[in-house]
C-alpha cells in the first residue's frame, strides 16, 4: 500500500517537472511559435482587445464625382446639301435651329442663301462672312421648277416633303420612267401617273 502511494506521488512529481519544462502543454492551441516565448495573462487579468486604428477622415470620405452630362444644345440630325436658293420672305437667320436663339442677321425677300444642310424643318446657311446660320424652310423658295422625264437607276420612297424624315407617300422602282416638275435641295419632285406629287433624291436618277 505504501509502494502505491510512493510510485503515484513519483509520477506527480514526474509530470510536474515536465510542465516546467515545456509551458506550451499547458496550451490547447499547439505549440507556440518559435523564438518567441507566450505571452501567459496573469490570471483574472480581464481580456482585452487589440486596438483598432482609427480610420483617417481622407480615406473615409472619398470625393464625389461631379456627373458629368454630355451637352446636347446645337446636337440635331441633319442631312448635307448643297444649293443657293432665295428667301421668299423677310426672316431673320438664327445662330442655331431655334426662334428663341440669337438673331446673326436678318434675310431679306428674293436675296439667295448658300444652303449647306437640312434638318426637319430648317436651312443651314453659309452667310457672306463664313458664320453659320438658320433658317426655316417655310421662308426659302425651295423648288426650282423644271419639266423633264427621267429614268430611274434606283427604287426610290416618295416623300411629301424634301428631307429624309418626311412621311414616305409611295414608292418608284427602278426601270420606270418619273416626270420630274422640281428640283429641291438633293431632292427632286416628281408628279405620278395617279397625280400623286412627292420628293425622291436625286441619287434615284444617277
Amino acid at each position: 500500500m505504501r509502494r502505491h502511494r510512493y510510485a503515484a506521488l513519483g509520477v506527480t512529481v514526474l509530470v510536474a517537472t515536465l510542465v516546467s519544462f515545456n509551458p506550451a502543454w499547458t496550451q490547447d492551441e499547439g505549440p507556440a511559435p518559435v523564438g518567441a516565448p507566450p505571452t501567459i495573462a496573469p490570471e483574472g487579468a480581464p481580456e482585452t482587445a487589440p486596438p483598432v486604428p482609427a480610420a483617417s477622415p481622407t480615406a473615409a470620405r472619398k470625393p464625389r464625382r461631379a456627373a458629368h452630362h454630355a451637352a446636347t444644345a446645337g446636337h440635331f440630325d441633319i442631312e448635307e446639301a448643297n444649293a443657293r436658293i432665295p428667301l421668299s420672305h423677310d426672316t431673320p437667320i438664327y445662330a442655331s435651329p431655334s426662334t428663341g436663339a440669337h438673331q446673326l442677321e436678318q434675310g431679306i425677300a428674293g436675296k439667295y442663301i448658300q444652303v449647306t444642310g437640312v434638318t426637319r424643318h430648317w436651312l443651314r446657311v453659309q452667310l457672306k462672312n463664313g458664320a453659320t446660320g438658320y433658317v426655316q424652310q417655310k421662308d426659302a423658295h425651295m423648288v426650282k421648277p423644271t419639266d423633264k422625264i427621267f429614268m430611274l437607276t434606283k427604287n426610290a420612297a416618295v416623300r411629301a416633303d424634301a428631307n429624309k424624315w418626311s412621311k414616305k407617300l409611295s414608292e418608284v422602282h427602278r426601270g420606270h420612267n418619273v416626270h420630274v416638275i422640281g428640283i429641291a435641295l438633293n431632292y427632286v419632285k416628281i408628279r405620278m401617273k395617279s397625280g400623286l406629287e412627292g420628293y425622291i433624291p436625286l441619287t434615284a436618277l444617277e
